[in-house]
């Protein structure tokens, strides 16, 4: 099984020039996304733009989004320099989702995120620099922890994850093997990767973010994680929602092969089972 080999990152600048976008696509699942986007928030460390998608949610979800973005261009969180929700009225699924929201944005960097993370203190900065500067990066992510948290405690768990996240910061890691998002990149590699972000024939989930880095490494591209910054993921709290999960996997694995046929640049998904994956 070929695996993508460490790539040492560049030095980085103190400043840079990038106007930043943070994309989350939202389904239900309001309490999580709710802590997630205040995470995002109060532990992002330098001025974006952010860009919601509310994918057809029938709960309090798409209300709270508009009343947080009302919020956030009314100045109330000044690192946040502007706020808009699209709505789908129908659920379509995590790729269209996605690429609407990215299609919306406006920053050279787009910043891809699930609707159930916590981020850790800064976290943010040190991927933009990344993605900003060194060409040979298509997509960059933090690293991911796993603690155990008492996810009863509302409010509090993003507080507790903050601190947490905080002791597990280091100044340097190469770029490893990245298996999910959040996603940094540089908008004008859209232009060299197809022209799109996920492949919509694997909606509404699985095989879209392997194909991702399929495309990539056909360009000669880098991807992966860094331990300058980190990150906590429920784990599919949005894809829990989806019916007949294993059929789908199996389906999009038949899917992915047409189109990459042997699993392509990087058939590292081919060997996990549906139950690795939690499904």
């Amino acid at each position: 099984m070929m695996m993508q080999q460490p790539y040492a990152l560049k030095p980085v600048p103190d400043q840079f020039p990038a106007k930043v976008s943070v994309v989350v696509p939202c389904h239900n699942a309001i309490t999580i996304t709710m802590l997630s986007l205040t995470s995002l928030i109060h532990n992002t460390d330098i001025p974006f733009e952010l860009v919601l998608v509310d994918d057809g949610s029938t709960d309090a979800t798409a209300v709270s989004l508009e009343c947080l973005a009302t919020n956030i261009n009314a100045g109330q969180y000044p690192n946040v320099t502007g706020a808009r929700v699209l709505h789908n009225p129908q659920r379509t699924s995590c790729a269209e989702a996605s690429n609407l929201g990215v299609a919306a944005a406006s920053g050279d960097i787009i910043v891809w995120c699930n609707n159930d993370m916590l981020y850790g203190p800064n976290w943010l900065g040190p991927l933009v620099k990344i993605a900003a500067t060194d060409a040979l990066v298509g997509v960059v992510g933090p690293w991911p922890l796993k603690v155990l948290l008492n996810h009863d405690q509302g409010g509090n768990v993003v507080t507790e994850f903050t601190a947490l996240a905080a002791n597990h910061i280091v100044a340097d890691d190469p770029v490893l093997l990245s298996s999910g998002a959040p996603f940094v990149f540089r908008r004008g590699i859209l232009n060299t990767i197809g022209g799109y972000f996920f492949d919509q024939r694997f909606a509404p989930a699985y095989f879209e973010d392997w194909d991702l880095y399929n495309r990539l490494l056909t360009v000669g591209l880098h991807f992966g994680l860094t331990r300058r910054s980190v990150y906590y993921h429920y784990e599919g709290v949005t894809c829990s929602q989806i019916p007949n999960r294993v059929a789908l996997f199996h389906a999009n694995r038949s899917r992915f092969l047409e189109k990459w046929p042997g699993g392509g640049p990087f058939p590292h998904y081919l060997g996990l089972s549906p139950s690795q994956l939690g499904l």
